[in-house]
């Protein structure tokens, strides 16, 4: 083997290794971690729940990290390691039996017009649609429970405690 082909394959085995240090090997970044990540305590991050090192679009979407309990005037961080756009928005997503309970007496046909969960955003707080890279902060000030989720996605959410 002549010096030039070891110098490449040195190059293509180290480039090999620095895209498995990077990225991992069997699993999708957005995955949940273990306890050793590098993740701050404060950080909320968004991705879907998969296996497998091809991300699946269909795959359910997570808030990693997302149920915590901090103390008042901490501010979290929020993550967007997806390959999709996310929002957080205090609130719940509510089955829309619970909507056409609470609504039936409107006149409104809503059983044609929604189907599936309907978000209920309760108003303390949102953000604007992050691409993927992107990051939002929250102080959380006061004492409380604050359930959010994802006006784009029906189904993820999660709840941060501040005592």
């Amino acid at each position: 083997m002549s010096g030039a082909t070891r110098r490449i394959l040195a190059a293509t085995v180290g480039g090999v290794l620095l895209v498995y240090l990077i990225f991992g090997f069997g699993g999708y970044r957005a995955f949940p971690r273990q306890a050793t990540d590098p993740w701050g305590p404060n950080e909320v991050h968004m991705g879907m729940m998969t296996q497998g090192s091809v991300p699946d679009p269909t795959a359910p979407h997570v808030f990693i990290g997302g149920m915590k309990t901090i103390k008042a005037g901490v501010t979290v961080t929020f993550v967007n390691d997806d390959i999709h756009p996310h929002t957080i928005v205090s609130g719940k997503w509510l089955p829309s039996e619970a909507v056409l309970a609470a609504h039936d007496d409107t006149g409104t046909d809503l059983h044609t017009h929604n189907t599936g969960a309907i978000p209920a955003p309760d108003g303390r707080f949102y953000s604007e649609i992050l691409q993927p890279g992107q990051q939002w902060r929250y102080i959380f000030a006061t004492p409380g429970v604050y359930p959010y989720f994802c006006s784009l996605h029906p189904g993820m959410e999660a709840t941060i405690a501040v005592t």
